[in-house]
């Protein structure tokens, strides 16, 4: 422990001594720590340009181990390298560090000669919200393997994958920033956005280094507070990797049934994430609380031996029979959407479908009634195929029919398969063919649209089962359709497609040879009065609508792109909600809220109105999609909605990859919950000159600017000031900034002018952008966030005499202050003066002025002018005449109350002096800064500081009683003066009084 302890508070010594400004010069940065490699700050990429590092490519292509930092603003929903080392003559030489909306991560991919190509890709399934700041930070370390961090949180550790860094790279040529430089410019990743920086060091930088680094950006989430009765549970991990001996999870399936079971069906996919050809089973898992809690144990509907597979459940329970059906696809060893070749993989004997198999002399064989295997000459054989596809020879099992080591194989291509469980999931029986009669010879691929099914319970087809499929016509165009039950599953037949008939730019489409204008998985829907709507995954980055009035059999010529619903190409859900929402029939929709991407899981909710009729006068239905809940950021895929108890709504998705598979429910005033807050808008908390020289400034003196803010900002472009002084113009250039980067130092040379008071003013060019790290950029031309102050023309002093102001730096917000007036370099005998002092009235207010000099007095003073002030001076008698040096008067201000420090100026801008001769001569002007600094928040009336008022407060004002501001100790009880009048009077006392009887 104490050894712990040590090296804990030797960690933090480390950080303490860290320099507290960020430098530009790229030499000193190396010079002060010698593991960086290079470092690139406050680049612009957009319209697929770059930045070029190729003259850093022989300092990182024999790094092993090392760290990659990049700060960074983007736009875009692909993937976007940030960081690249290539080979451009090799299309898979390369490494890069990328960032997409829902994962950061890396990819370093081995070519070269002889050898075998090799991509160790690494990644971290975290949101990365576009147009916010990010810093990201990927540390490789050769003996521990990988970390990411991710605005101050350590994202992603893996030690499992072969660590390979920069080295791993054959004969890199390229590095740049922004893109990934590949062989004929194929699949670039362009990157469109900001980067702050980038650094490249050369050994793992300490965890406690980079959270640091990456905490900078950290933002905590703005929205509003979960309403009252509004629920959400928290994800849970259904289905995740090593659950039941299964490498991944994908496909999600959700059903409520009648009984109250909650079934959640999955594809498991035992060695990888990949769809078929793969070693897949199809199982369910049960939860009897409406998915509060699981059972232990999942349930397999089906496990083929081998790499034959099931892959993509679709749910449905009859309602009057309490079957409930698990529609699934089949595929032999090899088989999947790709390889999977054209027919049913039946043929017609004597009227009936037959299953065909073949042996390896390509001699045809069809399995009959009871399993028995006949031959082409219709000769009845030894062999027997049971119903789960086993393979006997003579009575004994000799293998499966879709293993490729089967001595008889059925063709390769889809086969739909229906399964069926009368015990609420607990046992499965199956599987039932569905290509005859379902799926045309013409038709490489008809598989279930994963989700769930339903039961009409309107109009002529009350009582209809109802499965989404979909299909590939002899063109490999997709097409959505259903299949339909009318004897409770018995048999079954195919609909129509929405693509046959369908009008589209005034042609119309035939499902068997269209090609364009895919529709493909889909999740059907009934309205009010039995019509269907047929939800359908599409190229157009929307959801596509299709409407049905016989039950699915046919559908309408007009196939509706759902503007209200964004959706990547992706599977989608929906449901008819059991209720009503705000005293309509509605919808619940479910998938990707990216027109492009599979991020932000959106759940809608869309109201079901009137909107008219069709040509055949049956009501045409419309969706008012009136609410909209994020229920997942970052990944998110495929999904399954059902309805649960109690009005509450159940949602099954994939929020990884292919690894957690999350249940969730909630309710409708969670769907209605306005959850985005307002995030901080950027805003300059001070601008004011650092260390002003109230006694002017000469030619080349520095200038500098300091310009604060509450949090993070990015600056981007040209990143300086631009000002006046007077009408000279001055560029102030960043010079230095905070490792926060909410402090920023700007640097000038002060310009030749003549001597005099003059107005600075600054403020952020055209080319410079600032950003907070919500991405909110600030509003430059607004006068909060610019400078204008007075300074002063030092050269006159040379020149005789001149006026000087001296007196506090800092004033507390709506305290008073006290600046002393005086001259200096006097020569002559001065009798009379003639003095104009401006000051900033949004700053403060000049209360009073006084004569500091016995036998010099204040004749008159003029105040008709806001910000400026006039004051006549007289001496009295030949021996009172002003020469030399001399203060004159105390000048009395009362700072204005201010939220965030502010500076003002006072300026004497003219001093004209008479002497007893009646001459007149002017005396150099000058300056005097003066910081306003907020009152510290605390409660009003509290003077002891013990977090109430209370008789105790009332006695320290009645002990400080009759003090006023000339008191030598007003310094330390003006807190008693609580109306701030720069007096303890019977006032304050009754202020104390009142508030401790409140």
């Amino acid at each position: 422990m104490k050894k712990a302890a040590s090296a804990f508070l030797a960690l933090i010594m480390v950080f303490v001594m860290l320099p507290s400004t960020i430098l530009a010069n790229q030499q000193t940065l190396e010079a002060s720590d010698p593991n960086l490699v290079f470092r690139v700050d406050n680049q612009q990429i957009y319209n697929n340009n770059y930045t070029n590092l190729n003259d850093k490519v022989d300092a990182l292509k024999g790094l092993e181990e090392g760290t990659i930092i990049v700060r960074f603003r983007y736009s875009g929903t692909s993937i976007m390298s940030l960081f690249s080392l290539s080979n451009s003559t090799m299309a898979n030489g390369h490494f890069h560090l990328y960032v997409t909306p829902s994962a950061i991560g890396s990819e370093n991919r081995l070519e070269a000669p002889g050898q075998t190509a090799v991509n160790t890709h690494v990644k971290a399934d975290v949101a990365v919200r576009q147009n916010e700041v990010h810093t990201v930070a990927m540390a490789v370390d050769k003996n521990q393997g990988y970390k990411y961090f991710l605005d101050g949180k350590l994202v992603k550790t893996d030690t499992a994958s072969a660590r390979k860094f920069l080295s791993n790279v054959y004969e890199p040529n390229s590095s740049q920033l922004g893109r990934t430089e590949r062989k004929g410019g194929s699949n670039t990743y362009p990157f469109n956005g900001e980067i702050d920086f980038a650094e490249v060091y050369g050994k793992p930088l300490a965890d406690q280094e980079l959270l640091a680094i990456t905490g900078v950006t950290n933002t905590n989430p703005v929205q509003n507070p979960l309403p009252d009765g509004a629920l959400i549970t928290e994800p849970y991990s259904v289905f995740y990797p090593g659950l039941y001996s299964s490498n991944a999870y994908r496909i999600p399936a959700l059903l409520q049934t009648e009984a109250g079971t909650l079934l959640a069906g999955i594809d498991k996919r035992i060695n990888h994430g990949g769809d078929s050809p793969a070693n897949i089973d199809m199982l369910v898992r049960r939860s009897l609380d409406n998915g509060k809690t699981w059972e232990e144990s999942g349930i397999l509907i089906n496990n083929y031996p081998g790499n034959a597979s099931n892959i993509d459940q679709s749910l449905l329970q009859d309602l009057e029979t309490k079957r409930i059906f698990s529609l699934v696809l089949g595929f032999p060893d090899g088989g999947g959407f790709p390889t999977s070749v054209k027919g049913s993989g039946f043929k017609t004997v004597n009227g009936k479908r037959y299953m065909i198999l073949k042996d390896q002399n390509n001699n045809e064989f069809t399995v009959r009634e009871n399993g028995e295997v006949y031959d082409s000459a219709n000769a009845k054989t030894t062999y027997v195929v049971d119903q789960k596809r086993n393979l006997s020879n003579n009575g004994v099992v000799v293998s499966h029919i879709f293993l490729p080591s089967s001595p008889l194989k059925p063709i390769r291509t889809s086969y739909l398969e229906l399964w069926h469980s009368d015990d609420e999931g607990l046992t499965w029986e199956g599987p039932v063919d569905m290509n005859p009669g379902l799926k045309e010879d013409w038709m490489a691929f008809l598989g279930a649209g994963p989700g769930t099914g339903i039961q009409l319970t309107e109009g002529t087809h009350a009582g209809r089962l109802v499965y989404p499929v979909y299909f590939t016509n002899e063109n490999g165009a997709q097409a959505s359709a259903v299949i339909y039950s009318d004897d409770h599953g018995a048999t079954w037949h195919r609909g129509e497609s929405p693509n046959e008939g369908r009008i589209v730019n005034g042609f119309t489409l035939n499902e068997r040879t269209f090609t364009g204008n895919e529709i493909t998985e889909s999740q059907v829907v009934e309205m009010p009065d039995g019509q269907l709507k047929l939800f359908m995954r599409n190229y157009s980055g929307y959801a596509q609508i299709a409407t049905s009035f016989d039950g699915g059999e046919t559908w309408d010529s007009e196939v509706v792109t759902e503007r209200g619903l964004p959706a990547a190409y992706c599977q989608m859900t929906a449901i008819r909600y059991n209720g009503q929402i705000d005293g309509k029939e509605a919808v619940i929709f479910a998938s990707p809220g990216s027109s492009s991407s599979r991020i932000n899981g959106t759940v809608k909710v869309g109201l079901i109105v009137e909107n008219g009729t069709y040509s055949n006068g049956r009501t045409k239905y419309a969706f008012d999609w009136k609410y909209s809940q994020l229920v997942k950021e970052g990944h998110y895929a495929y999904s399954s909605l059902a309805n649960l108890a109690n009005g509450e709504i159940g949602l099954f998705y994939e929020g990884t990859g292919s690894e957690q598979m999350s249940f969730i429910k909630f309710n409708e005033s969670y769907l209605k919950w306005q959850r985005q807050g307002s995030s901080p808008e950027a805003k300059v908390k001070s601008i004011a000159l650092e260390a002003p020289k109230p006694g002017g400034y000469a030619l080349h003196d520095k200038l500098r600017i300091k310009m604060a803010f509450d949090h993070y900002m990015l600056l981007s472009g040209d990143k300086s000031l631009k000002g006046t002084i007077g009408d000279a113009a001055v560029v102030f250039q960043l010079a230095s900034q905070n490792t926060s980067s909410t402090e920023f130092i700007f640097e000038a040379e002060f310009p030749e002018l003549s001597p005099g008071a003059y107005t600075l003013s600054a403020g952020f060019g055209p080319n410079l952008k600032a950003y907070n790290a919500y991405g909110n950029a600030l509003n430059a031309q607004a006068s909060a966030n610019k400078l204008q102050t007075q300074v002063v023309s030092k050269a006159a002093e040379a020149q005789g005499a001149a006026t000087q102001l001296t007196g506090a730096a800092k004033a507390a917000s709506g305290e008073p202050f006290q600046i002393q007036f005086g001259l200096k370099n006097v020569t002559q005998s001065v009798y009379a003066q003639d003095i104009t002092v401006l000051y900033n009235p949004a700053v403060m207010d000049f209360t009073s002025a006084k004569s500091l000099m016995d036998g010099v007095n204040l004749i008159e003073t003029e105040t008709s002018e806001p910000g400026k002030v006039r004051f006549i001076l007289a001496s009295v008698g030949a021996g009172n005449a002003v020469t030399g040096a001399a203060e004159l008067l105390e000048l009395s201000f009362k700072a204005k109350e201010a939220s965030a420090a502010v500076t003002g100026t006072i300026t004497v801008s003219s001093a004209v002096l008479g002497d007893e001769l009646g001459a007149e001569a002017q005396a150099a002007p000058s300056a005097h800064s003066i910081e306003i600094t907020p009152a510290p928040v605390g409660i009003v009336g509290d003077i002891n500081g013990d977090g109430k008022v209370s008789v105790g407060d009332l006695a320290i004002v009645a002990a400080h009683y009759g003090k006023d501001s000339t008191s030598p100790d007003w310094q330390q009880i003006k807190q008693a003066d609580t109306n701030k009048d720069s007096k303890i009077d019977i006032e304050d006392l009754a202020a104390i009084a009142k508030i401790i009887l409140e």
